[in-house]
């Protein structure tokens, strides 16, 4: 794959040249400072989304963005810790426009002025987007420096994060987790056809030091990106490299940290080339995690530490009238990261995933408008691979069992927008995505001298095919904004298994969503949807064999899709010092998948080795309702205060009892300062109350204490200096009181009192 992306690479840039010496003279050239100062604004992006065109600005807040058709664009530019700022710029036929003098607002809030796509597939500005959505910006990101894509949402909004394993991490959205929470990569699925029911590790494969922000969907996603999105989407979308508007510019980066107690060794080193038309960038990341300590008298938990590599090179190509071309190849790479719990409490010597590893490399070509055909188009070809090795080996056991699932994704999507008349904005496309698993077991005695081949966790050489074609559109008349959406999915699954006979489903569905937002005078928004959901029976449900968390799992065979109908209702404020957001929800679940118990197994079959046998049906019928709200304020310029609470409630009504893993009422207070010599400091306060909702599946599960989860607070801090435009330093101190603590249905508790340390020098 790296090959091939090299030599695609190489022969487009030979093609952007020879288009860039006959290139026409009509750009678009200006300079962003700051408002407040006059001062000249560095790395702020500066895009014209309508051609797929950005760039960063140089030191001095310059830029140079195109060659560009003759034509009217909007002219889009945002930085960090400023207000986003949107124009329009004529540019006419071999002629040069006037230079742009753009002054961005410093802010310190960003509840009403974020940009996100996630929820319309179009850029919106937060407070205009009639859906609850979370943004975690890059900057946040920086100064808390999380370790996985899991921990980077654990302060968002609306967002609950289990963790089964030090090396996991699954994020609960509206009651939701696991394959019933769809994630995505620079838009395309990270879930596949093996992706768990309940808590699963796979967001933790997400390298967060990539990300340039990571947006989050609270409630169904379905109608804009397709199965598995019930409670939600979450969205990361990782920096891309950008134009240097004055030639070729050479960047790069190295940075460390460490962590107290030999919790945590890593390094980054990134390398960027850049000219006007080409730019290329690429990160190598070394990482060793050492074994948790945990806070009161629990210490060190052992063994949950792990490494990991992490490798990505992006490549973004201006092809002028050719378009816009990103080829990008990732690589993660996690070894040897153990199950703590499963050690600790259910009898293993071991039991790791060895190894975990994650590859994506993807081709989108962004077309410039065409006239009075789109106003974008952007095509993409990609390809996907997981690799998850499992081994385990009962106490006083030689018998070790290993295993291992590969999945191979190969994807095609086509999107198109367009402006209709009388206001309406279209958003629509085609979606295409096939797995093919290879899965396999063996049991290994060394004593007896035996290696035996069974069965993997699925029939080997399984496939799943998922096809999808969906519109948005949008529009807004006066105060009031509507927006609509429609999607038809088609999946096939299919199985050979000699054991349990076969599998061949192919489910199909439709779903749909409307969304309305009315101004109440200037500074107040009231906003309504009602969403469907649809997730198709996976490999995961369907054909499974092999020991979980509480019990031993055999295959189901047939099931029904899981679907849900969203509704919520809400209300958004804000001034010229404070925003605040209001929403009650409500999900309606029906044929809910589950695990249920088997009182004796199917006739024919040998034994399984464990008295708690289950098979996933569809239960029926369920709900969550809850209520979350969340502001911010700024007292005075630098000082802001921000804070959210969350409560779902959940209930199983066909077996008359609770939901599973509904997280309990939590919530979080924050306060950051910026100071006027270039340090900051941030101070978290972040709680859950108790737990004690539980339905017999919590019961059973050894990660939840007996009567329920016992509530908690932790105080985190953090702070950081920079010492030049080069260096920065930063430092964090994570549980200041030493609380032993564990969020609802995790396997491994939470940091004690511990301090790190990291460094950051730029050239």
């Amino acid at each position: 794959m790296g090959r091939a992306l090299c030599l695609s690479l190489c022969a487009v840039l030979a093609i952007q040249a020879r288009a860039s010496a006959a290139a026409e003279q009509n750009v678009v050239s200006g300079l962003v400072l700051d408002a407040r100062t006059g001062m000249p604004i560095a790395e702020a992006v500066v895009e014209v989304p309508a051609a797929g065109l950005a760039l960063r600005t140089g030191p001095d807040g310059r830029f140079e963005l195109g060659p560009l058709p003759a034509g009217s664009y909007r002219l889009l530019v945002r930085a960090d810790r400023y207000r986003d700022l949107q124009t329009h710029v004529q540019v006419a036929q071999g002629a040069v426009p006037r230079p742009l003098e753009l002054a961005l607002a410093p802010v310190a809030l960003r509840l009403d002025e974020t940009v996100t796509v996630t929820a319309s597939r179009q850029e919106r500005v937060s407070f205009d987007v009639p859906r609850s959505v979370a943004v975690v910006q890059s900057g946040d990101l920086g100064r808390t420096a999380p370790r996985t894509g899991a921990e980077a949402l654990g302060r968002a909004p609306g967002v609950f994060v289990q963790k089964t394993n030090h090396g996991g991490g699954s994020p609960f959205v509206r009651g939701l987790v696991g394959n019933q929470v769809l994630v995505l990569i620079d838009g395309l699925r990270l879930n596949n056809a093996t992706f768990r029911y309940g808590p699963n590790q796979y967001l933790a494969t997400v390298d967060p030091g990539q990300a340039d922000r990571i947006e989050v969907l609270r409630g169904s996603g379905s109608a804009q990106y397709g199965s598995d999105g019930l409670g939600g989407v979450i969205h990361v979308r990782n920096r891309e490299p950008v134009l240097s508007p004055g030639g070729t510019r050479v960047t790069g980066r190295v940075g460390g940290r460490v962590m107290t107690q030999g919790q945590e060794q890593s390094a980054r080193f990134d390398l960027g080339v850049s000219g006007t038309r080409a730019a290329l960038a690429g990160t190598v990341a070394l990482r060793d995690f050492g074994d948790l300590v945990a806070g009161g008298r629990l210490g060190r938990e052992s063994p949950s530490g792990y490494t990991e590599m992490d490798g990505d090179i992006r490549a973004v190509v201006d092809a002028g009238r050719a378009g816009r071309l990103t080829l990008v190849y990732q690589h993660v790479y996690q070894d040897d990261v153990p199950r703590f719990d499963q050690v600790t409490q259910r009898g293993y010597d071991r039991y790791s995933f060895a190894p975990q590893v994650r590859q994506i490399g993807f081709a989108r070509l962004a077309l410039p408008p065409s006239a009075g055909r789109f106003d974008s188009l952007t095509l993409t070809g990609a390809w996907m691979s997981s690799r998850e090795g499992r081994e385990r080996r009962r106490t006083g056991s030689s018998l070790q069992i290993i295993e291992e699932d590969a999945v191979s994704t190969w994807a095609a999507t086509a999107e198109v927008g367009k402006l209709l008349p009388r206001g309406w904005s279209l958003v629509a496309g085609a979606e295409l995505y096939r797995d093919v698993v290879r899965s396999w077991r063996r049991d290994d005695d060394p004593a007896a001298g035996t290696s035996v081949a069974r069965r993997g966790q699925f029939p080997d050489d399984a496939s799943a095919l998922f096809a999808a074609g969906f519109g948005l559109g949008r529009c807004r008349y006066g105060a009031l904004a509507v927006e609509l959406g429609g999607r038809y999915t088609w999946t096939r699954i299919r199985a050979r298994d000699a054991l349990f006979g076969d599998t061949d489903v192919s489910p199909g569905a439709w779903v749909g969503s409307a969304a309305v937002s009315v101004d109440v005078g200037r500074r107040a928004r009231v906003f309504g949807s009602a969403a469907q959901g649809f997730r198709a029976p996976n490999l995961d449900d369907l054909s499974t064999l092999g020991p979980f968390d509480f019990g031993v799992e055999i295959p189901a065979g047939q099931l029904e899709p899981e679907r849900s109908l969203a509704l919520e209702a809400g209300l958004r404020v804000r001034g010229g010092t404070g925003a605040a957001s209001l929403a009650f929800f409500r999900t309606n679940l029906t044929d809910l998948i589950d695990r249920a118990r088997v009182n004796t197994l199917p006739p024919g079959l040998p034994p399984i080795g464990d008295d708690r046998i289950y098979r996933r049906e569809n239960v029926g019928k369920a709900f969550v309702r809850g209520v979350e709200a969340e502001g911010e304020w700024s007292a005075r310029p630098g000082t802001t205060f921000r804070g959210y609470v969350s409560y779902a409630f959940g209930q199983n009504v066909s077996r008359d009892e609770p939901m599973r893993r509904i997280p309990p009422l939590n919530g979080l207070i924050g306060f950051r300062q910026d100071g006027g010599s270039g340090w900051w400091f941030e101070a978290f306060v972040q709680a859950a109350a108790r737990q004690d909702r539980l339905a017999a599946g919590d019961a059973d599960d050894h990660r939840i204490p007996p009567g329920g989860t016992p509530g908690w607070w932790v105080v985190d801090v953090f702070a950081g200096k920079t010492l030049n435009g080069s260096l920065a330093v930063s430092a964090g101190l994570l549980n200041l009181f030493n609380e032993a603590y564990r969020t609802h249905g995790s396997g491994i508790d939470g940091h004690g009192r511990s301090a790190w340390v990291g460094i950051d020098a730029r050239f």
